[in-house]
């Protein structure tokens, strides 16, 4: 991760906050991190419901 700001996180990472570096490809399909959550809780549901 060129250009990054060394701690710039820590106190989210600290208050239990996770953070997950994204491809390119698969953060160009969702514009914020609301569009990601919904998509995983949908992935979830549908795993849930397969079982």
């Amino acid at each position: 991760m060129e250009g990054g700001v060394r701690g710039k996180y820590v106190e989210q990472c600290r208050a239990g906050t996770n953070l997950v570096l994204l491809d390119a490809d698969v953060a160009q399909a969702f514009p914020n991190d609301a569009a990601v959550n919904e998509a995983l809780r949908m992935l979830i549901r549908l795993h849930s419901a397969s079982n």
